[in-house]
């Protein structure tokens, strides 16, 4: 009994270590990065005075339910709308969800797995970066947990004895149901929680009944929503593509996106699926009676590898032959299930006791290591960087004096958010979401008397600003390129102020002036990222000239570097397929789409030589 409690106090000392340290890694730099254009949706849903404002012009319109969002309003009422406050509750979630990883390893496997499990899911990119996201996936990871650790328990009692414990059933129901509210992607897995229960508990009537009148409560729960569900599935996410990759490739890269977007760290786990796999194959073989592959079958190592393969196998067909909805982060509800797997696995290998637990720690260290230092996690920024656009323009906006700030991002307030935020009392004077009404712009310049304009944007269509200021007589003054973004700031000339007509020869000697500094400005550019000896500061400077430059007939040449990094600079090749694939669709018929199908079929070989 002794040597039982001293091993319970390590294990409980080991558990709080794990969860310490997953605490550390969520909460610190919470609001290093900006707010992306998500999280700010996420708070301009959410921020009505009243709920049912917020789910009827809020959520409606969107394509989520509205959980996290009624959760994200009660936390603008009570505590603000700080950068902090607002992802406060998914560091929070990220924190617990190693917790109930840990019981729910306890509960199919043992003490092991279960640690094994936890540290897997404190230090991994995936889970630690949205547990930074003013988004729902987080708390749908959470619930994803506690919803199955409750489910494997009333399962585990429906099939030993026929009952239901009403505390079990009720914390179940009330996970469930929160779980299929925070996204849909939670409704999905409820609902394969519900048919797997009707399989496993099919032979015993009595455990039928109970089983389906749990599914029957948790139904009633989602019915007031069912009408608006109706809507976003008619409706569909438009910004999502068909996966083009194949199924085998696309799993790869899910693999890839959960174990920190490395392929050398993909292989590895890959390595640990294939033993998990072969494990579950060779208990078949070995047992190849009725009886033994029943068991096989019905084991908890079998529905940890479904609960992996079935969300994404089943989202992948529904995105190939109707409405896509197949993204990384919506599949966070499977995880869980890879984190297992892979613990289970480590601990089948035929070694000694000892050196699983080395290889667990060594394990959890190298990825911690990875994370911090291989990534820079703590360091690069990848998100849009509003924050960093309206800073710009705050620091600076005594250059421009009454300047007119036109925006073009997804909703002026997203700007407007950060300058409140910095305390400024500046605002964004228009907005261009679809099309450019330059009358409007001219209209609100006249209105303003002045003749400097700010040009922010934060978001990925075509434009025509820079010709469309030049050729009204401004000029840049300064350019600053962010992550998914740009800061410009116009001047009018002096003495080119008036109106001058149309098509007479002092226009036509000004228009060829304008596309000649216009020229300048795009030579400039290009040098400037082709002398840059960083990869990476060479794509985002070749994002940058995209972002405003894309009819340029350099922009094809700026996406194919961009796939010739990734391919031959950073080896990686699901990042050079994504851009030489976006370079083929945006510009088809040109010399470096002719290249990067090349590429495409010879990743491994060099490129021809071109010009530049």
């Amino acid at each position: 009994m002794r040597s039982v409690q001293v091993w319970n106090r390590k294990t409980t000392f080991l558990l709080i270590v794990i969860l310490v340290v997953g605490a550390s890694l969520r909460f610190y730099g919470l609001t290093f990065q900006s707010l992306s254009n998500d999280e700010l949706s996420s708070w301009q849903r959410s921020r009505y005075d009243q709920l049912q404002t917020v789910i009827e012009e809020g959520v409606r319109p969107d394509v989520h339910p509205p959980g996290y969002f009624m959760l994200l309003h009660l936390v603008q009422k009570t505590v603000g709308d700080s950068e902090t406050a607002l992802r406060f509750s998914s560091a929070l979630f990220g924190v617990l969800s190693i917790l109930f990883i840990y019981l729910l390893g306890l509960e199919l496997y043992s003490y092991r797995e279960a640690l094994t499990s936890a540290g897997l899911m404190a230090v991994l990119w995936c889970p630690i970066f949205y547990s930074q996201d003013a988004r729902p996936y987080a708390m749908l990871l959470l619930f994803t947990l506690l919803s199955t650790y409750l489910w494997t328990r009333m399962m585990k009692s429906l099939r030993e004895d026929s009952r239901l414990p009403h505390p079990l059933t009720i914390g179940y129901i009330a996970a469930a149901v929160i779980c299929a509210y925070a996204h849909y992607f939670g409704l999905y897995l409820v609902a394969l929680q519900g048919l797997t229960g009707v399989i496993l508990t099919v032979r015993n009537r009595r455990s039928l009944v109970r089983a389906v009148l749990v599914y029957g409560v948790i139904t009633l729960a989602y019915a007031p929503w069912f009408p608006i569900l109706w809507e976003h599935l008619n409706r569909g996410p438009i910004w999502i593509g068909k996966p083009g990759e194949g199924y085998f490739n696309t799993l790869l890269e899910f693999i890839e996106f959960l174990f920190n977007q490395s392929k050398n760290v993909r292989n590895i786990a890959l390595v640990f699926i294939f033993i998990f796999i072969a494990h579950l194959y060779a208990r078949i073989v070995n047992n190849p009676d009725r009886k033994g592959v029943k068991s096989a079958l019905l084991s908890t190592d079998t529905v940890i590898l479904l609960w992996f393969l079935i969300p994404f196998t089943g989202m992948y067909i529904k995105s190939m032959i109707s409405v896509p909805v197949l993204t990384y982060r919506n599949l966070i509800i499977s995880l869980p299930a890879v984190c297992l797997l892979v613990s289970r696995s480590l601990f089948q290998l035929p070694i000694r006791k000892h050196l699983h637990t080395i290889l667990a720690c060594a394990g959890t260290i190298l990825l911690l290591y990875h994370l911090v230092l291989s990534m820079d996690y703590y360091r690069t920024a990848t998100k849009q960087q509003f924050r960093e656009i309206a800073g710009f323009v705050v620091r600076n906006q005594h250059r421009g004096g009454n300047a007119l700030i036109v925006s073009e991002t997804n909703n002026p307030n997203y700007i407007n958010y950060y300058f409140k935020q910095m305390g400024s009392d500046l605002l964004v004077d228009i907005n261009i979401e679809e099309g450019v009404n330059w009358n409007e712009i001219d209209e609100l310049a006249a209105e303003k008397g002045t003749d400097h304009g700010w040009y922010l944007s934060a978001a990925k269509r075509g434009r025509g600003h820079i010709i469309y200021f030049e050729r009204r007589g401004f000029k840049r003054l300064e350019f600053q390129g962010y992550i998914g973004g740009f800061v410009i700031l116009f001047g009018k000339e002096e003495n080119e102020s008036h109106q001058v007509p149309v098509g007479s020869p002092r226009d036509v000697d000004k228009s060829r002036k304008v596309d000649q500094r216009f020229d300048e400005t795009v030579a400039q550019l290009w040098q400037k990222i082709q002398a840059s000896g960083d990869p990476k500061v060479k794509i985002e400077g070749c994002r940058v000239f995209l972002e405003e430059f894309s009819d340029h007939e350099l922009a094809p040449k700026a996406l194919f570097m961009i796939g010739f990094i990734y391919a031959e600079e950073l080896k990686d090749k699901a990042g050079a397929r994504v851009a030489f694939n976006e370079l083929l669709r945006a510009y088809p018929g040109s010399s470096a789409a002719e290249t990067a199908m090349w590429m495409l079929k010879n990743m491994d070989k060099k490129p021809p030589v071109t010009e530049e």
